[in-house]
């Protein structure tokens, strides 16, 4: 079996193409829906019952709307620990897949690569507001990807990923921190230690960027948030991946400085020594002093 987890809130005008998405899947294998309803201020309850009632694959679906509010990661757990299936993908309720033969493909990979843990695909961005696609990476290869390359570079999406269900993997203790936003990158570095992570050659769905998606246009103070929590989290890795995670650190303090600077915030001093002290950052030299000589003309640094 595969367990198909969709996390929704506030997704009534989507949910109907993410649902059909999953249910025109054509598969030698049971699948399980697992939708999780954050308790959404909408009609979703009405579209997911239309499919219930009417749909030939409405056996597959696992509706649960929760009386309160959890938020996104405590409902994200709730919904993998309630997963059966020897593998798992994820299609959050505003994304959706285009490829009915998605999970087989996926699936028939993992099982001849028993030392795989993870699966993914290419997808195709939506611009909601804009009605525009675009492709998510450019320059996604069938292979085998590193941990470096994964974090560096946000290569999985989300809506594409297939991995195995561990055995006894505590969701609850490995998302440590109930506020963290973004739980997706987590959970590829814990499946990286438990095997490698291949990207598949084909188009398997479309990640949709609207103006309630999390990730649009995020506030700059929220991204100062989110990055410390990122480094609370960070603390917990293994030492396989403390290197790789400081680098990335470094990163994220770098373009967070140039982001400060660019609206005149003295805080762009504090992530510019933080992203310097690293030590293993891999812009070139000269970049570093082209970037502290302008910030010494603005600031006293």
């Amino acid at each position: 079996m595969v367990s198909v987890v969709m996390i929704t809130y506030g997704h009534e005008q989507y949910i109907k193409q993410a649902i059909e998405g999953v249910l025109i899947q054509q598969c030698d294998f049971a699948v399980e829906l697992i939708i999780a309803n954050d308790c959404s201020p909408d009609n979703t309850d009405n579209v997911v019952d239309q499919f219930m009632e009417n749909h030939p694959n409405s056996n597959w679906i696992k509706y649960t709307r929760h009386n309160s509010n959890k938020g996104m990661i405590l409902n994200f757990i709730w919904a993998l620990e309630q997963a059966n299936g020897k593998y798992i993908a994820l299609c959050e309720g505003d994304d959706y897949w285009t490829d009915a033969l998605k999970l087989q493909k996926q699936v028939d990979f993992l099982e001849v690569n028993p030392k795989s843990s993870m699966c993914f695909t290419s997808v195709k961005k939506y611009y909601q507001n804009k009605n525009i696609y675009s492709k998510w990476n450019l320059e996604l290869k069938q292979k085998e990807y590193s941990a470096k390359e994964i974090i560096y570079n946000l290569l999985v999406p989300t809506c594409s990923a297939v991995f195995r269900n561990e055995e006894n993997c505590n969701y609850d203790k490995l998302f440590n921190n109930k506020n963290f936003i973004f739980p997706d990158m987590i959970l590829w570095l814990f499946l990286l230690g438990k095997g490698s992570v291949f990207c598949l050659p084909f188009e398997s769905a479309v990640y949709r960027r609207n103006e309630s998606s999390v990730t649009a246009d995020m506030p700059l103070d929220l991204q100062l948030r989110l990055l410390k929590q990122h480094e609370e989290i960070a603390i917990s890795f293994n030492d396989k991946y403390k290197d790789v995670e400081k680098k990335y650190l470094s990163r994220q303090y770098m373009v967070i400085s140039l982001k400060l600077f660019v609206k005149k915030d003295s805080r762009c001093i504090e992530y510019f020594r933080k992203s310097i002290s690293k030590n293993i950052f891999d812009l070139p030299n000269n970049l570093f002093y082209i970037l502290s000589k302008i910030f010494k003309k603005n600031y006293s640094l």
